[in-house]
C-alpha cells in the first residue's frame, strides 16, 4: 500500500510540473514574428533599406524602436499597406509614442477611414502640445464631411494658434461648406496671405463670393488662384522624419524636377546626370534627364533621351508628348505630328495631343487638318481654351461664324485676359453684321 501511495504522489508531482510547462508555454508572451516584405520587384536602393531594417528588427525583436524604423522605411517608401502590422506591433510595444499610432493612421485613412481615424485620435491624445497632429486629424474630419468633429477641433486649435495659415484656412472651409458664407470670408482672406494656404484659400474665396453674389470678386480671386504658386508644404515633423527613410529612384527623380521648378537647372542636371548613371536601364531616369534638358534649352540632347526611353517602354505617352515638343522646337513639324499622333493612338481621349497636332498642321500649312484636330481637342477637353481660340480664328476665315463665335465666346469666359480671342470675337461679330 505503501509503495502504491509512493507512486501516487510522484505521478502526482510529474502531473502537475508538466501542467505547469504547458501552461507557460501556453501563456507567456509570444514574439510576433518578423514580418517577411517581398522585394524581388522593387527599386534595389528601397528593398537594402527594408534589409537593414529588418536585421535590426531580428536583432532586437522586442523593440519598440526597431519595428518602429521598419515601419517608416516602409512608410516613406510608400509601402503603406505593409506598413501598417508593423506599427501596430510597435505601438503595443510602447503605447506611449504618438509616432506609431499616427503613421498608423494615416497608412490607413484612405482604404479603412473609420480605423484611421481612431488612430490619429490617439495620436493626438498623446501629443496634444504639437498641434501638427491635432490638425491632421481635423483636416481628415473634413475630408470625410465630419463638419461637427471638424468644426470643434479647428475651433480649438484657432483658440490656441488664432494667426496659424492652416488652421484659419480649415476653419475657412468648414464655415464654407455648412453655407456660412459670410463668416468664412475673414478667416480665408486670412489664410490667403500665406505661401502656404494662398492658392487653396483663394480657390474657396471663389466659391464663397459666387454664393454671396459677388461675380466681380469672384473672378478677381479665380485670376489670384490661378496666378498663385504652388502652395508650400506644411511642417510636419513626424512626416518629415518618415521621409528621411525615402530612398531608390523615385525620390531622386522628385529631387531633381523640384529644383528645375524653383529655377536651379544647374543643380538639377547635375542631379539628373547622377541619376542616369546609377540607373542607366531606367525610363525613368532618361525622362527626367530630358525633361532638364528641354528646360535647359539643349532640344538635340533631349531628344536622344526621350528617343533611348521610348525605345525602352514604347507606351510611354509623355515620351512621345516631349518628343513631339523637341521636334517643333527644331521645326521638324511632320516628325512632331508623328509623336503626337503615336500618343492619340496610346490614348485617344489626350485633349493635349490632338491640340499640338493641330498646331503642327497649322505650321505646315494644312488648314483643314488643324480644324480637324482642334474639334478633337475640344471634344477630349473643352476647357482648353488655346485650342478654342485657334479654332475659332480658323473658322473665322473660312466664313464659319456661328461656330466661330461659339468657340470665341469659350476662349473668352475661360480666359477674360486673352486680347487675341476678344480681337477675334469682335471681328467675327462684325462679320455677321
Amino acid at each position: 500500500m505503501r509503495v502504491t501511495r509512493r507512486v501516487w504522489v510522484v505521478f502526482l508531482v510529474f502531473a502537475l510540473l508538466a501542467a505547469g510547462v504547458a501552461g507557460y508555454s501556453y501563456w507567456r508572451p509570444r514574439k510576433p514574428a518578423i514580418p517577411v516584405i517581398s522585394t524581388e520587384r522593387m527599386d534595389p536602393e528601397v528593398a537594402a533599406a527594408i534589409g537593414r531594417a529588418q536585421a535590426e528588427l531580428e536583432a532586437h525583436p522586442d523593440s519598440a524602436a526597431a519595428w518602429g524604423l521598419l515601419g517608416k522605411v516602409l512608410f516613406g517608401n510608400d509601402l503603406y499597406a505593409e506598413s501598417v502590422g508593423v506599427f501596430a506591433e510597435a505601438e503595443r510595444l510602447d503605447p506611449t509614442d504618438a509616432r506609431w499610432p499616427y503613421f498608423r493612421g494615416l497608412a490607413l485613412i484612405l482604404k479603412m477611414p473609420d480605423e484611421g481615424i481612431a488612430a490619429l485620435k490617439r495620436a493626438s491624445a498623446l501629443q496634444r502640445r504639437t498641434p501638427a497632429l491635432r490638425l491632421r486629424l481635423a483636416e481628415e474630419y473634413l475630408k470625410m464631411d465630419r463638419l461637427d468633429e471638424a468644426e470643434s477641433l479647428f475651433g480649438e486649435l484657432l483658440d490656441e494658434n488664432p494667426g496659424n495659415p492652416r488652421v484659419l484656412l480649415g476653419h475657412g472651409l468648414v464655415l464654407s461648406r455648412r453655407g456660412r458664407w459670410q463668416e468664412a470670408l475673414a478667416p480665408l482672406r486670412a489664410a490667403a496671405d500665406d505661401p502656404t494656404a494662398q492658392r487653396a484659400a483663394r480657390t474657396a474665396l471663389v466659391d464663397v463670393q459666387l454664393h454671396l453674389g459677388d461675380t466681380a470678386a469672384a473672378e478677381s480671386e479665380g485670376k489670384l488662384a490661378a496666378a498663385a504658386p504652388e502652395d508650400r508644404l506644411w511642417l510636419d515633423p513626424y512626416l518629415t522624419e518618415a521621409r528621411e527613410h525615402r530612398t531608390g529612384l523615385q525620390p531622386r527623380i522628385e529631387g531633381a524636377l523640384q529644383r528645375l521648378s524653383a529655377g536651379r537647372s544647374d543643380e538639377a542636371l547635375a542631379l539628373a546626370s547622377d541619376l542616369l548613371r546609377d540607373h542607366p536601364d531606367s525610363v525613368k531616369a532618361h525622362l527626367t534627364m530630358a525633361k532638364v534638358l528641354i528646360r535647359t534649352g539643349d532640344f538635340t540632347a533631349a531628344e536622344r533621351e526621350l528617343g533611348e526611353a521610348i525605345r525602352r517602354n514604347p507606351g510611354l505617352i509623355e515620351g512621345h508628348i516631349l518628343l513631339g515638343g523637341t521636334r517643333l522646337q527644331n521645326k521638324d513639324y511632320e516628325g512632331a505630328a508623328r509623336c503626337y499622333q503615336r500618343a492619340i493612338d496610346l490614348q485617344p481621349s489626350h485633349g493635349v495631343a490632338y491640340y499640338n497636332l493641330g498646331d503642327c498642321r497649322l505650321k505646315q500649312g494644312d488648314k483643314a487638318g488643324a480644324i480637324t484636330a482642334f474639334r478633337n481637342a475640344l471634344r477630349c477637353r473643352p476647357d482648353l481654351s488655346v485650342a478654342q481660340v485657334e479654332l475659332g480664328g480658323l473658322l473665322v476665315g473660312t466664313g464659319e461664324l456661328e461656330e466661330a463665335i461659339a468657340h470665341l465666346q469659350d476662349a473668352v469666359r475661360l480666359d477674360s485676359n486673352n486680347e487675341r480671342a476678344q480681337k477675334l470675337l469682335q471681328q467675327a461679330l462684325e462679320k455677321k453684321k
